[in-house]
């Protein structure tokens, strides 16, 4: 997931909807469909993609490679689903986040989130150098 703060929140829905105007005039197929409030744009049958679903909620743009994963935080949000603060890997994690830290990364375990992780983790490293 990738999730990004949104100080204007119509700003951030257009910005939404010319990616996915975009994204069709490409050839992909994204359907739209009702999370509670909330807009959710997901890719069918696309390659997989960090992007292949979307959302503006709560005051936050949420990318994901899965609308299952941004429909989880959409639910999140509107206090429908358990919240991650409650997890017991994701309390470890947050335990070890340095306050004013500009970016830390959270993943869920699996293999291929691990992997992004670690080169994500090693991009930023080169950059500090």
């Amino acid at each position: 997931l990738f999730i990004v703060g949104s100080k204007n929140d119509p700003q951030a829905e257009a910005f939404l909807v010319k990616h996915v105007a975009a994204r069709r005039a490409a050839g992909a197929t994204i359907v739209e469909r009702a999370v509670g409030e909330t807009t959710l744009y997901a890719e069918e049958g696309g390659a997989p993609s960090p992007l292949a679903a979307m959302a503006l909620t709560n005051h936050y743009v949420v990318f994901g490679n899965s609308a299952a994963a941004v429909e989880a935080v959409i639910l999140a949000g509107e206090g429908a689903a358990p919240r991650l603060a409650e997890q017991p890997r994701f309390r470890e994690y947050s335990e070890v986040v340095r306050e004013g830290q500009a970016v830390a990364i959270y993943t869920d375990g699996d293999p291929g989130s691990e992997l992004i992780r670690a080169a994500v983790r090693d991009l930023l490293n080169g950059l500090a150098e």
